[in-house]
């Protein structure tokens, strides 16, 4: 069998954040934001934004988008999807 390379993921999150009521979009791995929002689905644009830009790359990318409560709500993946299962 013959396993073809892939490239890491980038996994973006965007979690609601109690301290400045605000939406932020961050990266797994790194420790600063890349973008706060007062608005969610701004938030989500640009998270989805940033997925496409990824994936016209070339490049797979996830965003996962918390609830208010940090449960998930969806998930979004773009380019190859990195589970091998299926749904």
């Amino acid at each position: 069998m013959i396993v073809a390379d892939r490239m890491p993921c980038v996994v973006y999150h965007l979690a609601h954040r109690y301290s400045d009521d605000r939406w932020h979009l961050r990266v797994i791995g790194d420790g600063d934001d890349l973008a706060t929002f007062e608005i969610k689905e701004e938030a989500r644009q640009e998270g989805e934004r940033r997925g496409r830009q990824h994936a016209n790359r070339g490049e797979p990318a996830q965003l996962i988008i918390h609830r208010e409560d940090g449960s998930v709500e969806t998930e979004f993946t773009y380019g190859f999807d990195p589970r091998d299962t299926p749904g």
